[in-house]
């Protein structure tokens, strides 16, 4: 239990004394969101196979985890930044879960409201 909480206290103490994140939002969207916005709707297009679930369900992993990137390290800029962000997350969560599931239409609906809900509240006002 000890050793535990010594660990813990030790990745926190790294984790503080890291530094500042680098990539600016540009580099987040044109690195991580635009590729696996692509990659996701490429995937989930036609019939799914073994290998192209695989794909999407890496691309909504890593597109939900832009989402909490997207508001770290105080790149928010309040609304309707948030409400895009919450949106990629929520969605990209439900692919992951709709696929999980082998509800790929679900899925499919779920991939086209990251759009709807996550690009498209944001860049009504903001675009990088």
């Amino acid at each position: 239990m000890t050793a535990g909480l010594v660990g813990l206290s030790v990745l926190a103490a790294a984790y503080a004394a890291e530094g500042p994140r680098t990539a600016a939002v540009k580099d987040i969207m044109g690195g991580i969101v635009g590729p696996n916005f692509g990659s996701l709707n490429m995937a989930l297009r036609g019939e799914l196979t073994d290998e192209t679930k695989a794909a999407a369900l890496r691309s909504a992993a890593l597109l939900n985890e832009a989402s909490h990137v997207l508001v770290d390290n105080q790149r928010s800029k309040g609304e309707p930044w948030n409400a895009g962000a919450a949106g990629l997350r929520t969605n990209s969560a439900m692919v992951t879960e709709k696929l999980n599931a082998g509800d790929v239409e679900a899925a499919r609906a779920a991939a086209m409201q990251i759009g709807a809900q996550g690009c498209r509240v944001c860049h009504s006002m903001y675009r990088n």
